[in-house]
């Protein structure tokens, strides 16, 4: 009878037991673990979600203020850049351009000038020249050569040049100068030859004449 009362109680009793503890234990296990996991769950989801919005907020961020940033940065700094820069790198570079600019230039553009003018100027100026002198010359000489000649020539030619450059200008001179100095002589030197010569024979006849008179008078 004993042993079916303890083992009657001993279920009795582990039934109770078991409802009252689960109640129990359920309020007081519910508090605290409640207390601890929420600092434990704190402590670890702080941690899991800083990584994890950390790599996630960086890179939509880091996409999302580019965006931005680049817009309006772009438009504040292109005003604000452009006015200060423009004066500092006008200062800054004009000095350094200048002397930098010189001195490169100033070897490299008088080999090329040197070059290219000395190629250039010659067939221009080998042009130009020649069309100047000869307009130039031409008229110039004809002039002064027309008087300087006719005086000169005539009293010294027939003396000094007749028996050297009868031979010599026949050859080399008389095509050339035939057509130039007739135009340009002939009208001048007749009219002066003219009367030298009228002068000159008209006394040469007069003394031959003279001369003649008294050789007739002796005979």
């Amino acid at each position: 009878m004993l042993t079916e009362l303890s083992d009657h109680l001993s279920d009795h009793l582990s039934d109770q037991l078991s409802e009252h503890l689960s109640e129990h234990l359920s309020d007081h296990l519910s508090e605290h673990l409640s207390d601890h996991l929420s600092d434990h769950l704190s402590d670890h989801l702080s941690e899991h979600l800083s990584e994890h919005l950390s790599d996630h907020l960086s890179e939509h961020l880091s996409d999302h203020l580019s965006e931005h940033l680049s817009e309006h940065l772009s438009d504040h700094l292109s005003e604000h850049l452009s006015d200060h820069l423009s004066d500092h790198l006008s200062d800054h570079l004009s000095d350094h351009l200048s002397e930098h600019l010189s001195d490169h230039l100033s070897d490299h553009l008088s080999e090329h000038l040197s070059d290219h003018l000395s190629e250039h100027l010659s067939d221009h100026l080998s042009e130009h020249l020649s069309e100047h002198l000869s307009d130039h010359l031409s008229e110039h000489l004809s002039d002064h050569l027309s008087e300087h000649l006719s005086e000169h020539l005539s009293d010294h030619l027939s003396e000094h040049l007749s028996d050297h450059l009868s031979d010599h200008l026949s050859e080399h001179l008389s095509d050339h100068l035939s057509e130039h100095l007739s135009d340009h002589l002939s009208d001048h030197l007749s009219e002066h030859l003219s009367d030298h010569l009228s002068d000159h024979l008209s006394d040469h006849l007069s003394d031959h004449q003279t001369c003649q008179s008294r050789c007739t008078g002796l005979i």
